[in-house]
């Protein structure tokens, strides 16, 4: 039964034509790993960093009372959680479906991974919030009557659902003492996954020989990154990112000096620049230099809000073909920069 649910799941994901899926039961909540980040944005900075896959950390969320009221939101009645078992410590539940022809496996382990060839699985958990029981009267509905008759014994015998006997067996009330729970604080979460997966990738980067002090190598993944970060609809060049690098050398230079600067006309060139900024705090900071990402920082802060008005304005505009001339010509948009360095950017990303 629960096996036939899995595999229409695996077909709908196949059928529906969507990038990315998540399979989530009613009694889910997900979110993503960085404070003031929608689970949404976070979605959309795994698939550009190239990730196609994400793991959770499941939080089982316990009731300590039975004031939970009937329609309400779990999420506002039910503040205590526990470390899962072992039977919901993999939730692979969250892909981006690969080409047609390349399967997708939910149902092997029960719905709670995703598995399919070229998988990659982003090294930061993501954070569910799961909340089976909201009362003693609910749970012990759940446990008895809907779950522990309900499943073939074909799927208990593979291991399936067996979390249920456990609950079953252990003689409780099905309130928890909130002294043996943790309090949610999604800070004091997002902290602890955070920091668990910067030392992982400092452990797996050592490992295999990556150093980050060398200079950045233009690569297929790079250029999807930041393709897929600046909108430009392809992956970025390597031209295309030279520019825009030149442009922020500019901008810091002149900013550092207290000299006005001008910034790109082109919409895409000024996104490209502020991933550039990004991309240069991140490189100075793994090197060591924090002097130079200070210095970086500061700039990127002085120069956000003019490039967020500017974005603003170009959105509301009325649209206009974009001009074109040759690459080493004066833009024929009046900048007096040549094309290749102004709305010539979009030939190259």
């Amino acid at each position: 039964m629960w096996g036939e649910i899995l595999r229409r799941n695996e077909s709908l994901a196949a059928e529906l034509g969507a990038d990315w899926y998540i399979r989530a039961d009613a009694d889910e909540f997900r979110e993503g790993p960085w404070p003031g980040l929608s689970h949404d944005d976070a979605i959309t900075l795994v698939d550009a960093l190239g990730y196609n896959a994400v793991q959770s950390r499941v939080l089982e969320f316990r009731p300590t009372d039975d004031s939970f009221p009937s329609g309400g939101d779990p999420r506002e009645h039910i503040p205590y959680y526990e470390r899962c078992d072992v039977s919901n410590s993999l939730w692979v539940k969250a892909w981006r479906q690969p080409p047609a022809g390349v399967h997708v496996d939910i149902a092997k382990t029960g719905g709670h991974e995703a598995g399919f060839r070229g998988r990659r699985v982003f090294p930061v958990h993501f954070i569910s919030r799961h909340y089976p029981m909201r009362t003693s009267e609910h749970a012990r509905r759940k446990i008895f009557k809907e779950r522990l008759n309900r499943y073939p014994a074909e799927e208990r015998a593979m291991g399936w659902h067996v979390h249920w006997d456990e609950l079953a067996a252990s003689d409780s009330s099905f309130l928890w003492d909130p002294a043996e729970l943790v309090r949610w604080d999604r800070s004091e979460v997002c902290a602890h996954v955070l920091s668990e997966g910067a030392a992982d990738l400092l452990v797996t980067t050592n490992l295999h020989g990556v150093t980050l002090d060398g200079p950045a190598l233009y690569n297929g993944g790079y250029a999807n990154w930041m393709g897929h970060a600046c909108g430009a609809g392809a992956p970025f060049t390597q031209q295309g990112g030279q520019v825009a690098e030149q442009w922020m050398r500019q901008t810091v230079s002149h900013a550092l000096q207290g000299r006005p600067f001008e910034l790109p006309p082109d919409p895409l060139l000024l996104r490209a620049m502020m991933i550039m900024f990004d991309i240069s705090v991140a490189h100075q900071r793994a090197v060591g230099n924090f002097h130079n990402s200070f210095l970086l920082e500061d700039v990127r802060a002085t120069v956000a809000p003019r490039v967020a008005d500017l974005l603003a304005t170009t959105a509301t505009a009325t649209e206009t073909p974009a001009p074109e001339a040759p690459r080493n010509a004066p833009c024929p948009c009046g900048s007096g920069l040549k094309f290749k360095k102004c709305h010539g950017l979009a030939k190259a990303a």
